[in-house]
């Protein structure tokens, strides 16, 4: 028999700041290159993880051009 699936865990935010699409994308680079490093340290790129983060980054990067004309 298999184990029963556990869901994900819910992560509720208790305070909301609203930061501006250029911190956010270098914060989402920050964050990619530690990912990656951890990573690859350790077993291999989780591609699913970076791929979704690269297309976010890429979205806010279109939003922030988009702003400035």
């Amino acid at each position: 028999m298999d184990a029963p699936l556990n869901p994900p865990a819910r992560i509720q935010p208790f305070s909301v700041t609203s930061i501006s699409t250029r911190s956010t994308q270098k914060r989402i680079d920050a964050f990619m290159s530690e990912f990656q490093a951890r990573t690859t340290a350790g077993q291999g790129i989780n591609t699913a993880v970076t791929v979704q983060l690269q297309n976010l980054r890429d979205a806010l990067h279109e939003e922030h051009e988009r702003r400035k004309k």
